[in-house]
């Protein structure tokens, strides 16, 4: 044979190729663009859902607040229920702690901790007066917030005074700022 009859008898089966290299190359190519669309709708799905994740997060921490707002509000508004009295040193009138029990619910609302009053003390559960009745005035006051709202407030030490707040994660920089000599205790209400 010669190469003018090979190419004769190769030039039909040549354009059958070439024919079927464009039509799979095409499939080819509406594959990739398949696989592109697909992975570009994915990473659209994928960023709704980040958004919507963080759409719930956000309903969560206002929920949270808002729960959180209204049980400090019925805490304020029935401080009264828990009241007992106590002295400061030095005084001789006996208070009611209805007032301080508010006074510090309105400043945990406001996302901060207060300062108890200095020398403040209370009789035991038997009316007697002990050694340790500053604790108690202490564990009285943890006791009366924890019956409010829930959940026990710490008493810290802070700035050589004592402090109470929710916990040691407060949101508000004032909370936050501790030095090493801070001394974090928890006030164990007696059960007499």
């Amino acid at each position: 044979m010669s190469w003018v009859e090979i190419d004769a008898v190769e030039m039909p089966n040549s354009a059958y190729l070439d024919v079927k290299f464009e039509a799979i190359s095409e499939a080819q190519i509406a594959t990739v663009n398949s696989i592109k669309a697909v992975e570009d709708q994915m990473k659209s799905l994928n960023k709704n859902l980040s958004n919507l994740i963080k759409s719930v997060d956000s309903m969560q921490k206002q929920f949270s607040s808002a729960e959180n707002n209204r049980t400090l509000e019925w805490a304020i508004q029935n401080a009264g229920c828990v009241d007992f009295n106590y002295h400061i040193a030095g005084g001789t009138v006996q208070k009611k702690s209805c007032e301080l029990i508010q006074n510090i619910l309105v400043r945990l609302r406001r996302g901060r901790g207060t300062y108890l009053p200095e020398q403040a003390f209370s009789r035991n559960r038997q009316g007697r007066w002990t050694a340790d009745c500053k604790k108690e005035f202490e564990a009285r006051v943890v006791s009366a917030i924890r019956d409010l709202l829930g959940k026990k407030p710490v008493i810290t030490d802070k700035e050589g005074k004592r402090y109470i707040h929710m916990d040691s994660s407060c949101t508000n920089n004032e909370d936050k700022t501790k030095d090493e000599t801070t001394n974090e205790t928890a006030v164990e209400p007696r059960h007499e």
